[in-house]
């Protein structure tokens, strides 16, 4: 059985690839959305509306935290029954 054996390494892949999608998903949005939260954080910029950016980059991140934090324990859970190499 190969599955096992990868799993550990493919979530660490998906924790990483989490990021860069995130990223890319607010940016887009940004940019090329007449909705969504980049949309809502490039209103924000343009208004002035300092207290509503503040919230929205707070909740984004927060997001971005719990989500990495998700994936980092199901990444320990899956190599706890893994020897330590070096």
């Amino acid at each position: 059985m190969v599955f096992p054996s990868i799993l550990p390494s493919m979530v660490a892949g998906l924790r990483i690839d989490f990021g860069v999608t995130f990223l890319g998903i607010v940016l887009s949005q940004m940019f090329a959305a007449k909705s969504g939260l980049g949309f809502v954080l490039i209103q924000s910029v343009d208004l002035h509306d300092m207290p509503q950016l503040y919230g929205l980059v707070a909740l984004l991140t927060l997001f971005a935290f719990v989500v990495n934090g998700a994936f980092m324990l199901w990444e320990r859970h899956l190599t706890r029954y893994r020897p330590e190499i070096g």
